[in-house]
This record gives C-alpha cells, structure tokens and sequence, in this order.
C-alpha cells in the first residue's frame, strides 16, 4: 500500500482488492502458477519471473491492473523478528556482504545503536530461523499471496473464500484505534517508522494500550519483496484450513512512499528477498540495497 496516513475508505479499499481477486483467481494465472511450481524449487523464482511477469500473464490474456506489481515475497515467522543473515543465491553473507561493499558501517552502528547491531549479527542461536511461506507471489496494490500447488479449487470458490478473508482484514484496518497507530506511525519521518513497527506494532501489549485489539486469525508481521519496496509491516489472515493447501493467505501491506521507477517491475523483481531487519536497517539509514551494493 502506498505511504499515506488518512483514513482509508473500506469502499474504496474493497474496489481496489476486486480486480486483484478476479486476477489471481483467474484460469489463465492458476495455469501460470502450476508450470512455475512444476519447476524444480531451485529454479522457481526464475521460472516465475519467465511466467508470472504482467507482459508474460497479458500474453496469456490475462488481464492484470494497470499499476500492478508481481514480486517473490518472504514473511517474518514470529513477532520478535528473526532474521536469516545468509544470501541463498549468491552464498554470501548479508554481514559480510555489508563489510565488503561499505567498509565500516557495522562499526559505526556498534557505537550508535548496539541492539540493531546485535539484531544483524548475533549468533545465530539467538533468532528464530523465518519461514519462507512456499514461493509466495504479491500482486498489485492490495497483495494477495499464494502457496504454489499443482492443484487448486474452483475459481469462483476461490475468490468468494478471498473475498471473505479481505472482508475481515478491510474491517480491521479501518478501525478508529488502528487508523490512530497508523497515524503516528505514518507521522514520523520515514526513517524512524521502523522502530516504530518493531517497538509498538509488534507488541501485543504496546498495541493495547493504545485501545487495539487484533481479531484472532489476524497477525501483524514484516515482510520482504525480491523488488525491494520498501515495506513497513502488513496484517495477515490466513484462509480456512482446508484451502491453504491452494492458498495460505490475503494481506494487507503498508510501505514508506515510492517512486513508480524506484521499484522494478522486471527480473529484478524475482530476486531473493532481503532478511526483514536487514531492509529495516536500511530504511532507518536512509540507504537503499543498491547503494551498498548489495545484489
């Protein structure tokens, strides 16, 4: 979701979520996402980049909003933020990566902030090892998030159970107390929104506080896109049991403002997620992942 701190319309929330549903509930992009997932697991991302790219669904006449964004996604596991410092792809460390291309950077945050220094490169016995929620595929403006089966139910069945699931979350967000929260958070300059998430959005106890309660089924958590929006936190629901094993989850994503050339919509949008605190880190720097270079 775009950067804004006004109160959001739920109708206008619901109109932007329908044309989203009808895409990924769609033949043309459940067949795409069966051939992505019939691909080895090594090769997913780059078959999904081949497949599942707006020019690629259009040529297989699906109709995809204009606007819309379609990037490899990783969820955090748990509230205190894991974080896996490994880069699967390139087999380097995001640590060492950081030592490599912007010398010093890690000393200086060990004088000025020890705990987020801490948060990047603790043992790794210290943190809950995240969860990559399948290959999970984010469309468009309101994301909604896929895990990759070769089966799936009815497209119609499907989009009434999402619908549903976005009912809920759409009903949550507007609420008085959350649109408060969001009004600080949205108040602040961008480079201090991430502590905000971590310290009052994540905490159950600081949230209630300031009169939010979430519905159960609900979950507040960070994410991370291969496209490197940079993303603040989003609310969770996952679907009926019976239907994770076609889809999980709806979601609603809340990032710092911009530009539309600022986010690729191509290739690059299929690159390995950064860890959550590491994007973070560099939103709180005011740095971006290609300024230090990091792949």
């Amino acid at each position: 979701m775009a950067d804004h701190s006004n109160h959001f319309d739920p109708d206008e929330m619901r109109k932007k979520v329908e044309p989203i549903l009808r895409v990924v509930t769609s033949p043309g992009f459940l067949e795409a996402l069966r051939a992505v997932n019939e691909a080895p697991r090594e090769e997913r991302l780059l078959r999904a980049s081949e497949r599942l790219s707006p020019d690629a669904l259009r040529a297989a006449d699906v109709e995809i909003p204009q606007g819309a964004r379609i990037s490899s996604r990783y969820f955090e596991e748990g509230i205190e933020g894991p974080v896996e410092l490994a880069d699967s792809a390139a087999g380097e460390s995001v640590v060492n990566a950081l030592n490599r291309l912007r010398p010093g950077l890690l000393d200086e945050l060990k004088i000025r902030d020890p705990q987020l220094f801490r948060r990047i490169v603790g043992p790794p016995n210290d943190w809950a090892k995240p969860t990559m929620i399948g290959e999970c595929y984010c469309v468009g403006v309101l994301d909604v998030c896929r895990k990759l089966t070769a089966s799936h139910p009815s497209p119609e069945e499907l989009y009434e159970v999402m619908k549903h699931a976005y009912d809920e979350l759409i009903a949550f967000v507007v609420t008085p107390a959350f649109q408060l929260v969001l009004s600080e958070l949205y108040s602040l300059p961008m480079t201090h929104r991430p502590a905000f998430v971590r310290t009052v959005l994540l905490v159950g106890d600081r949230l209630r506080a300031k009169g939010v309660e979430v519905p159960e089924g609900l979950l507040i958590l960070r994410s991370a896109f291969g496209d490197r929006r940079p993303t603040l936190f989003c609310v969770k629901k996952w679907l009926p049991a019976r239907y994770q094993v076609y889809w999980q989850n709806v979601n609603i994503t809340f990032d710092n403002s911009f530009g539309d050339d600022d986010v690729p919509r191509d290739a690059r949008a299929w690159r390995r997620p950064l860890p959550v605190e590491v994007g973070a880190m560099l939103i709180e720097r005011g740095l971006t992942a290609e300024e230090l270079g990091v792949p």
